[in-house]
């Protein structure tokens, strides 16, 4: 018998079938309930072997790592200096972007299998959402992004102050990456019926349907080379277990926009990690 079938059996063991046929929809809920906490267990088993598996590979990876790239560092100055061949200094280039491309891999596959709880506190987003625009100001400016703000007063939230701050910097880096040179991202943020609502927009190119259905999925992604498909399915880990939702909002051509409700002190039930 299949797991998901066993899980009315349990649920009969407790309540005789008279009863349920009472319970009519109450019945039907509670089934549903104990289903989506096994899949959620499962998960927590899933992610608990990749959270192993990631620590074994950043382990390995990271002083090699470390090394290729201070090095490449170092050579890339002292070249940059007109100290050698420009041909060599290109090289030097590819190496030092290749490394920190693997690093990120590294840094990516860890904040998915193991994303970082800290201790929940009362969190004003538009601090983070500030503080988010600054980690990326480096990104946004190679692409000369406009950033634009409009942020209404709004409540705290209850919430991990780095895993919400990882969150919209993940949303403003794919946001940055859609955009052409000068583009506009939006910043949002307002209260409605006990949520906090933050809303990160561009004017960017935009996505069809078919690519919407698959975002949140680990490793996909429309951009190989300059990712590895974990940044939106970190976001949506790390949303769930505030017990938020993060929906998307796109056509080709009409940019995108990601609105993530939290709600306000925090959620009501726990996500099971």
């Amino acid at each position: 018998m299949k797991r998901d079938e066993a899980v009315p059996e349990i649920l009969a063991a407790l309540v005789p079938p008279g009863e349920r046929e009472r319970l009519g929809p109450a019945w039907t809920a509670a089934v549903a309930r104990v289903r989506l906490l096994e899949s959620h267990a499962e998960q927590s088993e899933k992610m608990a072997g990749l959270g192993r598996l990631a620590a074994g590979i950043v382990h390995e990876l990271n002083n090699p790592l470390v090394a290729v790239t201070m090095y490449a560092e170092s050579l890339y100055a002292k070249w940059g200096l007109g100290a050698g061949d420009p041909a060599d200094l290109e090289k030097i280039s590819g190496i030092r972007e290749a490394g920190l491309r693997i690093q990120k891999l590294t840094r990516d596959l860890t904040a998915y299998a193991r994303p970082s709880s800290g201790t929940p506190s009362s969190l004003e987003l538009g601090a983070l959402l500030d503080q988010a625009v600054l980690i990326c100001k480096p990104a946004l400016k190679e692409i000369d992004a406009v950033v634009q703000r409009d942020f209404a007063p709004t409540p705290p939230v209850q919430g991990s102050r780095s895993a919400l701050t990882q969150v919209f910097i993940n949303l403003i880096t794919n946001a940055a990456q859609a955009l052409a040179k000068g583009g506009a991202i939006r910043l949002a943020l307002h209260a409605e019926e006990g949520r906090v609502l933050v809303t990160v927009a561009d004017d960017g190119e935009g996505m069809t349907a078919e690519v919407q259905s698959h975002l949140f999925e680990p490793f996909f992604t429309t951009r190989p080379g300059r990712g590895v498909g974990l940044g939106l399915a970190t976001v949506k880990q790390i949303v769930e277990r505030h017990g938020a939702t993060v929906a998307v909002e796109s056509a080709p051509g009409k940019g995108t926009r990601v609105t993530v409700a939290l709600p306000v002190g925090g959620p009501a039930t726990p996500v099971p990690r």
